[in-house]
């Protein structure tokens, strides 16, 4: 955190620092990342495979949890009739069944983030020789992210132009189980 704080104040001092000697010949242009990664046809094929990845694990977690509570309103039910040891043997064991199943939903919400990390950095990856290519083309000497912008000309957001060129590009992605 410290870390993105930091280049985030950097790149904000430096473009204040670029704006006091820019020449009227210099363009800029800024992009809306947020609307490619959930717009764009790849994000959508990723916002829709992790759902189904999300609802597929769902089910057998929560299959996993009635059991739990099944098991344990029978154990509760046996206390009177079960000697002390052999209930705290079963409470225990219960117990452990109730912790595998909190790690297990701790390591569902690991993967799930792992993967969207790993699938913004691909998207991330086919967009920026676009965006270079772009700048290229059209002598762009800075392209800022909308989030960072106040304020600007809406003829100066490429995004639509980028998501098109992005669509074209690349249409689908692949999570990984």
């Amino acid at each position: 955190m410290k870390y993105k704080k930091f280049i985030k104040i950097t790149i904000i001092l430096l473009i204040c620092l670029k704006f006091n000697t820019l020449d009227a010949k210099e363009a800029i242009v800024y992009i809306d990342m947020n609307n490619i990664m959930s717009n764009s046809l790849v994000g959508k094929a990723f916002s829709s495979k992790l759902l189904t990845y999300k609802k597929k694990n769902s089910e057998k977690l929560n299959k996993v949890f009635k059991g739990l509570k099944s098991d344990e309103k029978t154990l509760i039910a046996q206390k009177n009739v079960l000697e002390k040891s052999e209930f705290k043997k079963k409470y225990d064991a219960l117990q452990l069944r109730y912790k595998e199943y909190s790690e297990s939903i701790q390591k569902l919400q690991r993967d799930i983030n792992n993967k969207s990390i790993k699938s913004q950095a691909f998207i991330l990856e086919k967009l920026t020789p676009i965006l270079s290519e772009y700048a290229k083309d059209n002598s762009i000497n800075l392209i800022l992210n909308k989030k960072n912008i106040i304020i600007g000309k809406s003829d100066l957001d490429i995004t639509e132009y980028i998501m098109k060129s992005l669509n074209n590009k690349i249409k689908d992605i692949k999570l990984k189980d």
